[in-house]
């Protein structure tokens, strides 16, 4: 009586076993960018938020366009003001950009 494995079959588990092995890798990398690409987003994001809060509160103050976080990363501010509904109100669309990431908030601000 024959009992075990042979060669062949041997074989043929470890190719089965290195290919599911492989997508259980390539389903480790993308879950990680897709968390640092989420985090950095979230920075991004946060930035923009406190850039609009600090423009409402602080009117006619002038900020710099640029801002570093504690991490190194850097984040581009650039304002555009435009026509809203109301004649007395301006529309103004604050974006924060790092790397390929960007966030855009609309606010209002009257005009005087």
């Amino acid at each position: 009586m024959n009992r075990g494995f042979t060669l062949l079959e041997v074989l043929i588990a470890l190719v089965i076993l290195s290919i599911g092995m492989l997508g259980v890798y390539r389903l480790a990398y993308v879950s990680a960018d897709t968390a640092s690409y989420s985090e950095q987003k979230a920075f991004v994001t946060e930035a923009c938020y406190q850039r609009v809060m600090e423009l409402m509160n602080y009117p006619g103050k002038n900020f710099k366009d640029k801002k570093r976080l504690p991490d190194g990363t850097e984040i581009k501010f650039s304002t555009e003001t435009g026509a809203a509904l109301y004649s007395e109100v301006n529309e103004m669309k604050l974006t924060c950009e790092s790397n390929d990431i960007r966030a855009v908030y609309y606010y209002y601000e009257s005009q005087q």
